[in-house]
């Protein structure tokens, strides 16, 4: 087995600035250097954009994402109407820099598509979340091209899964297939995405927005790409705010602290 590397935490351009640092000031000076860079990485913000359909489970997936419930102080009010007349900002209940915005519709005569990317800051957010069930409409299309075109991060994620099994297998009681269903689904949204140029890298997430289903279909899976596709400071500061944990973001999580120390502890040897 190959013998692991005591760099293995560090970015090739932190070690690099590092080094830069050791030499031009020397050991006596390090380790405050390596304490003020760990406090820049605890005031870095990560801003998430919730967007789509009204009545998608948007508002319930910002209270799952933050370990919260409707019924929770600080929680997002839930409902099928959307009635956001300005961006909401959720933050995270323990780290106070993890920020979910929960955007208005588009399609009223405020938040048509001429205005919709100034009132909302489109650019301000990391990436978008783009929430539809059922049918994809056109405005989810127009947000998926408008983030193309920004060069920003989206994932295209279709809702309410678990209320299309129950209603199949209510309409179907002998013939009634999950794994046959969700592939449809899947099949289907890829084709349309793909038609409008529109498909993202990662494909389509299926989920519910419950909190008593985020270990099952894909929203584990969507936990983890979010993570996978932040720069390395964000994905850190995420890793840290997700509640409802699985095997590999428990890893993540103690990797995270780890890297820090290494950081602490290189240049000492």
């Amino acid at each position: 087995m190959q013998e692991e590397s005591k760099y293995q935490f560090i970015e090739p351009e932190e070690l690099e600035e590092f080094e830069a640092y050791y030499k031009q000031h020397g050991r006596e000076s390090i380790a405050d250097f390596m304490v003020n860079k760990i406090k820049e990485v605890e005031n870095v913000s990560v801003k998430i954009a919730v967007t789509g359909m009204a009545g998608s489970g948007k508002s319930t997936f910002i209270n799952t994402f933050r370990g919260l419930t409707a019924d929770d102080d600080g929680a997002a009010p839930a409902g099928d109407i959307d009635t956001n007349e300005v961006p909401r900002e959720y933050h995270h209940p323990q780290i106070k820099n993890i920020t979910l915005s929960d955007l208005p519709g588009i399609g009223t005569h405020k938040f048509n598509r001429g205005n919709y990317e100034e009132k909302v800051n489109f650019g301000s957010y990391d990436f978008f979340l783009i929430f539809t069930n059922i049918r994809i409409f056109e405005d989810v299309l127009w947000l998926a091209k408008k983030a193309q075109l920004r060069r920003k991060k989206y994932f295209i994620v279709r809702t309410r899964i678990d209320a299309d099994i129950e209603s199949e297998r209510q309409c179907q009681p002998l013939t009634h297939d999950a794994s046959r269903l969700l592939e449809i689904i899947r099949e289907q949204t890829k084709k349309l995405l793909e038609e409008q140029r529109v498909y993202p890298e990662d494909g389509v997430y299926l989920i519910s927005t419950l909190l008593s289903y985020v270990d099952q279909w894909d929203y584990r899976k969507l936990e983890r790409d979010i993570l996978h596709r932040l720069p390395r400071v964000k994905r850190e500061i995420l890793t840290f705010s997700l509640n409802n944990l699985s095997e590999d973001l428990i890893k993540e999580k103690c990797q995270t602290p780890r890297s820090r120390l290494w950081k602490m502890l290189s240049f000492w040897k």
